[in-house]
This record gives C-alpha cells, sequence and structure tokens, in this order.
C-alpha cells in the first residue's frame, strides 16, 4: 500500500511566476522550476551548477493538448541550459524543471540512467512532442545503483504532475479501472 508523501513547494520570491523549488520530505531530490525570461536570477543559485536532469517544456503549436519537451543532463546544469538558451532549435522552451540532488551524489552515470529512463517513459507515454534527437542507451551500473536511481525515477515521476507536467503519465485506456 502507498504511503502518503509530502512535496514541499517553496516560491522564492513568494510569486507563483517566479522560481519555484520543490522537495519531498526527507529525500535528497530537489526540483527547480523556473521560466526561460528568468535565467538570469536562475543563475545565482548553487543548485544550478550541479550535476542534474533538465526538462526544457513549452506549447506544442501543432497540438496545445500536449507539450513540446527536450529532456537533457549535465554535471553542470547552468552551463547547458544557457548553450540551449541561444539554440535557435530549441526556440520552443518557455519553462525548464531541474532534478538535482541535495546532498551531491549523483554521478555521470546516474544522470545518463535518469535521462536515458525519462526519455523513454516520455516516448512510451505519447503525452508530448519529443525534441530530442536519440534515445540514449542505458548506462551500465552496478545493481545497488540502478536501485537507488530507479528510486529516483520515482521521486520525479510523483513530483513532475504535482507541478503541472504529465508527460511521463501514461494515458489510460479506457478498460482500465480506477
Amino acid at each position: 500500500m502507498a504511503r502518503g508523501q509530502t512535496i514541499r513547494l517553496f516560491l522564492v520570491d513568494g510569486t507563483p511566476n517566479g522560481i519555484w523549488t520543490a522537495e519531498i520530505m526527507g529525500k535528497t531530490i530537489r526540483a527547480t522550476v523556473v521560466s526561460r525570461n528568468q535565467l538570469d536570477v536562475l543563475a545565482l543559485r548553487t543548485e544550478i551548477q550541479k550535476t542534474g536532469v533538465y526538462v526544457l517544456a513549452g506549447l506544442n503549436p501543432k497540438n496545445p493538448l500536449q507539450q513540446s519537451i527536450y529532456i537533457g543532463q549535465s554535471e553542470n546544469v547552468w552551463n547547458r541550459l544557457t548553450q540551449h538558451d541561444g539554440d535557435d532549435k530549441k526556440d520552443f522552451w518557455t519553462r525548464t524543471v531541474i532534478f538535482s540532488s541535495a546532498d551531491a551524489n549523483l554521478t555521470k552515470s546516474h544522470i545518463l540512467y535518469l535521462e536515458s529512463r525519462l526519455i523513454d517513459l516520455a516516448l512510451n507515454s505519447g503525452r508530448a512532442d519529443m525534441k530530442n534527437g536519440n534515445s540514449p542507451n542505458l548506462p551500465k551500473l552496478p545493481e545497488p545503483d540502478i536501485a537507488h536511481m530507479e528510486e529516483w525515477l520515482d521521486w520525479i515521476k510523483l513530483i513532475l504532475p504535482v507541478i503541472g507536467y504529465n508527460f511521463i503519465v501514461p494515458i489510460p485506456n479506457a478498460s482500465d479501472k480506477t
């Protein structure tokens, strides 16, 4: 039986249009959500300089019921976001969600694993216009690391819908029972 979870949302500047953070109480995961036009404010935050996975999201002009998304990873998310901000091929995004660790224990292999799994989940859900050019293979990780990254994936799957992103939630079949 699933247990209740507490997700703490923090509006950094006290407004719903500014930077948010989301944390699951007692876990090391932190989500940071920011509008593209506030990257200059985001640059001042320490978690943005860390290893993490991120999602660039915007409206899909061909289907307003979908989001266009790009899922990526970096050992320094800030550097990667500034590259995306200057890339005309990625002009679709208006917000980003960054997942980093409060204890800085995510390695390059961990974020490659999370990126691959998130892309696979997003492709299989059919809820988003994927802007990724490829679907990376899972890196080789020791069994304990895979178990921990699957736990991280569960945390991400819990946080994303709460903050308004459903692109990894499978579309239910009419025959599914609730």
